[in-house]
């Protein structure tokens, strides 16, 4: 193989680990991840909840979280502290968390959205570290928030942010929560305080008729490819800067994240293999 043919497969292998890495807001793997993990980390809240929501997915916020990781921005979305029906066809107010990195590494973000958790004081209703690093969190597990939609972008350049090929990552939430002087959630034995229509799953409060449902919950991630409550209070959401389980059956959903982890060693062997390639050719030209 001549040195051309050498530099066309380096960029074959770089370009097949970037399609890879970078989440798809369609793919119902994907979609499964994030409710996971935000379901995971709601229904695990200390103390525990009365009436802490499962949150299920929203196409219509990943729509919106698309439409802002496609402007290549780290900055929150001002477009939406404006309470306005113009975003979505059910919820007035938004919360927002952003997330700028490798392709690859997206799923980084969710746990350093959370760092929070360790400094939040729920009896205080305070935080021991600056106050955005708690309402990233708090936002997250505000008790009827319930609605999620996460979405990224491959950008060549960010604004406010060095380096290239990274990706910006979004996630929306709705109805708003980290309204001034309230609690996240009411302290209190796990779905003690569900509405009386709601059924009580892994400390989370459910209703059919509030929960989306994928229309295919058990969907298997391709072998290629990329990885109605009220709105409480009356003033306005605290936003914050943005910051660097509805899975099917159990043993379904536990299958597809083995099955995500070895796709993410096979990202990093194929982009070590191209970065490999690249270098030869370049020893063979020199």
């Amino acid at each position: 193989m001549d040195w051309r043919g050498l530099l066309l497969l380096g960029v074959f292998l770089t370009l097949t680990h970037y399609s890879s890495s970078q989440p798809d807001e369609n793919d119902p793997w994907f979609i499964t991840q994030m409710l996971n993990e935000h379901n995971k980390l709601r229904s695990e809240v200390k103390p525990t909840a009365a009436n802490m929501l499962y949150m299920s997915w929203d196409k219509d916020l990943a729509i919106l979280a698309k439409n802002w990781s496609d402007a290549c921005i780290y900055a929150f979305n001002t477009d939406l502290l404006k309470p306005s029906t113009e975003y979505h066809p059910t919820f007035t107010t938004f919360e927002e968390n952003e997330w700028y990195g490798p392709p690859g590494d997206y799923a980084k973000a969710i746990p350093e959205w959370t760092v929070g958790r360790k400094s939040f004081d729920y009896t205080a209703n305070a935080c021991s570290v600056p106050q955005e690093t708690c309402l990233t969190y708090t936002g997250m597990i505000w008790h009827n928030t319930y609605r999620v939609g996460c979405a990224a972008t491959l950008c060549n350049r960010v604004k406010n942010k060095s380096g290239r090929g990274n990706i910006m990552f979004i996630c929306n939430y709705a109805p708003a929560g980290n309204y001034p002087n309230k609690l996240p959630y009411t302290e209190g034995e796990p779905c003690s305080k569900c509405d009386k229509d709601d059924t009580c799953e892994k400390n989370l409060c459910r209703n059919p008729k509030r929960d989306v449902i994928l229309p295919d919950e058990n969907a298997q991630k391709p072998e290629t490819g990329a990885a109605a409550g009220s709105e409480a209070g009356r003033d306005e959401p605290a936003h914050v800067p943005p910051s660097g389980s509805e899975a099917g059956p159990n043993e379904s959903a536990e299958s597809r994240l083995s099955s995500k982890k070895d796709s993410h060693h096979l990202d990093h062997l194929l982009l070590c293999m191209s970065l490999l390639t690249c270098f030869y050719t370049l020893l063979y030209l020199l």
